[in-house]
């Protein structure tokens, strides 16, 4: 009887330890993920921001030089 109890609380170890990890690395996953959009949102949101700042006349006498340096700060 105590092999097949101990057998028993092995497998459900096992089970509970499996799903407890499964479930942690999805979370984190998740957590990944929102950090992605937040990052891709304000970089959007940065371009749009340069865009209303600089109209189309200002953007033509820029230098491509000028123009990465905006987008770089």
């Amino acid at each position: 009887m105590d092999i097949i109890g101990t057998f028993i609380v092995t497998i459900s170890s096992g089970l509970i330890g499996g799903y407890i990890s499964y479930y942690f690395l999805e979370k984190s996953e998740n957590y990944k993920f929102e950090l992605l959009k937040r990052e891709q949102a304000a970089k959007i949101a940065e371009l749009f921001a340069l865009w209303l700042k600089y109209n189309e006349s200002e953007l033509k006498i820029l230098t491509q030089e000028q123009k990465k340096n905006i987008l770089k700060s």
